[in-house]
């Protein structure tokens, strides 16, 4: 009860000090008044603007474009790898179809006729990810392990454990 009570006296004295506080500065809080009035306004409105069919149509618009900036960005970094002769990351090269896969692998002159699967035309055109790990250990000169793998290194919290 008596914390009740302390905390009570706290609201009181620090809604004193507010209005002390405008008394003092009145042009400020007109300001202040009216900030929060088109805060609450333009809130209001973007709320109401987001259910209509225009926005709705907006949104769908922005997606579409960012959809395909990313196609476009994928494409160049392809052109890229190709035209310095490396191999793309696999990350990047996943979301492809097989059929953008199949196109790669020509422009690029490789074979896939030993390609049954989407993961075969992901090794021709990445590398297998164990090729890549020996790789990179036996370009920086760790000793490499059986899963080929630099000893010592990890990649996942679940090589820690």
């Amino acid at each position: 009860m008596v914390e009740h009570l302390w905390i009570r006296i706290a609201e009181l004295r620090q809604e004193a000090a507010i209005e002390e506080w405008e008394q003092k500065h009145p042009i400020s809080t007109r300001w202040l008044r009216r900030l929060r009035w088109l805060r609450i306004r333009s809130l209001l409105f973007a709320i109401w603007l987001s259910n209509t069919q225009m926005a709705l149509s907006l949104l769908g618009s922005l997606e579409k474009f960012r959809q395909q900036v990313c196609a476009l960005m994928l494409r160049c970094y392809l052109v890229v790898t190709r035209f310095i002769g490396v191999r793309p990351a696999r990350a990047s090269v996943e979301r492809l179809r097989t059929r953008e896969l199949l196109a790669e692998l020509q422009a690029r002159g490789l074979a896939n006729n030993t390609c049954v699967e989407r993961e075969d035309l992901l090794d021709e055109l990445c590398g297998r990810p164990e090729q890549g790990k020996a790789l990179m250990a036996q370009s920086s000169g760790l000793p490499v392990g059986i899963a080929g793998d630099p000893i010592g290194a990890c990649d996942t919290f679940n090589d820690i454990v």
